[in-house]
């Protein structure tokens, strides 16, 4: 039986990352926050999207999800 991740393995692609961590670099009253994502070495160059019952505060280490752009979905603990 022929799986997903064969197919990965045969055309030697990763399968899409769907979460990610990173760090609250930058918060502006009334915009998005800028994050520093793991294993990067530069912010977004835009503001992060974040879900409502978060609030972004400054060094808040943060999970993201990956859909057609990155979306906090709130912080670490």
């Amino acid at each position: 039986m022929y799986k997903a991740e064969d197919y990965f393995k045969d055309t030697k692609k990763e399968p899409p990352k769907q979460f990610k961590y990173g760090v609250v670099k930058q918060v502006n009253p009334g915009s998005r926050p800028y994050v520093l994502l793991d294993g990067e070495t530069t912010l977004k160059e835009i503001g992060v999207p974040y879900i409502s019952s978060y609030t972004p505060t400054l060094e808040d280490r943060v999970l993201l999800t990956n859909y057609n752009g990155y979306v906090i979905i709130g912080k670490i603990i």
